[in-house]
């Protein structure tokens, strides 16, 4: 095999390995607000999945003040793909949910939706 293939050859099975890799890492398959929704009625709950288990490390909220909103919702060390937490009563603004899990493999992931809610 010429150096020229066998150069290929490896920069290819890199190029693989690095793309297998990224399409392999968890995403979010479904959640209960739409990124940019805006609501007419304020959510008493926020629910979510992953395309697989993940270890949910915290989930804030913050609110038209850009103040933290109280969530009842304490992580734990377990893996699951679907989470859920109760939202406080929530008034007309804007606010964003913030998220960071940790895949399985170790990989953390992070997020956020933000919604308005409108009279």
């Amino acid at each position: 095999m010429s150096v020229t293939k066998a150069f290929l050859a490896v920069v290819l099975s890199a190029a693989f390995l690095v793309l297998g890799q990224a399409f392999a890492h968890v995403t979010i398959k479904a959640s209960s607000i739409e990124d940019g929704a805006t609501l007419r009625v304020a959510p008493d709950e926020f629910s979510f999945s992953y395309s697989a288990d993940v270890r949910l490390v915290g989930i804030t909220l913050s609110g038209p003040e850009s103040e933290d909103e109280a969530l009842s919702f304490a992580p734990d060390s377990g893996f699951a793909s679907a989470y859920q937490a109760s939202l406080p009563e929530l008034g007309p603004g804007s606010y964003l949910i913030e998220w960071r899990a940790m895949a399985k493999d170790g990989h953390v992931m992070q997020g956020s939706i933000s919604f308005d809610i409108v009279d």
